[in-house]
């Protein structure tokens, strides 16, 4: 299976035929299917001694099992395309659009960023990424919209059905953390320095500074930068909407 996102021509392959359904899955919308005969990347799956095993670009080939290859396989396509797609940056961050507009809440793994995410979209807002915020020169952040994953026993993915397909702009940038008995009640910080907590997150800041802050730049020039500890998730979805609702509109 050979596609193309932002200038990276790339390649699933599997000999499998019971691993067809789990592999398609992976395929996010916004990748399109490529007609080149030649791809930059190749990740393939194939079994070996009872076990799966990922052979993935620039990485060290990974032998798993059938219950968690996919996870591993996902992670490895994610991060190439996060270091070599074109005029892009992809920054760690949750991301969703309400009434046109994204709103960014970069983090870490195991930062709450995925669960509040969930809980904005269960609220009303468009599905962007729980992962990567991938942003262009225009400051706009294009959907990466990988299933949710959900820090609970089992690892639960759930795969939104209101999602974005086109880029937005950016009308918040939200830094927040899960601390409990808290009241999401954020300051308001400079848009300098939503751009500096954005490049922190960015996969390619080293590699390709002028490119990542350009792109941020642009990203926060009309943004609000929000920074405070949050408390339950669905309560600060609700707060988060219900501040931003006098300028933006909940679609239908």
């Amino acid at each position: 299976m050979k596609l193309s996102y932002f200038g990276v021509n790339f390649a699933l392959t599997w000999e499998d035929p019971s691993l067809d359904e789990a592999l398609e899955s992976l395929l996010l919308p916004v990748w399109e299917h490529n007609p080149e005969p030649l791809a930059s990347a190749t990740f393939r799956v194939f079994s070996s001694a009872g076990e799966l095993v990922v052979e993935a670009p620039e990485d060290e080939p990974l032998r798993t099992y059938r219950h968690d290859f996919l996870e591993a396989l996902e992670r490895r396509v994610h991060f190439y395309l996060a270091n070599h797609c074109q005029e892009v940056v992809f920054v760690h961050a949750g991301a969703v659009a309400l009434g046109g507009q994204v709103i960014l809440i970069p983090g870490s793994s195991y930062s709450g960023k995925s669960t509040l995410t969930h809980s904005l979209v269960r609220a009303g807002a468009e599905y962007f990424s729980d992962e990567y915020a991938v942003i262009d020169r225009s400051g706009r952040v294009h959907p990466f919209p990988r299933p949710i994953a959900l820090r609970t026993e089992g690892g639960r993915r759930v795969s939104p059905t209101r999602v974005g397909l086109e880029p937005a702009a950016v009308r918040a940038v939200i830094a927040t953390q899960f601390q409990s008995g808290s009241n999401w009640t954020p300051n308001v910080e400079s848009q300098g320095a939503a751009a500096l907590k954005l490049m922190a997150h960015t996969v390619t800041a080293r590699k390709s500074p002028a490119l990542s802050m350009a792109c941020l730049s642009a990203c926060v020039s009309e943004a609000v930068y929000w920074v405070g500890a949050r408390g339950e998730a669905d309560e600060t979805a609700d707060r988060i909407l219900q501040v931003l609702g006098d300028c933006c509109e909940l679609p239908a």
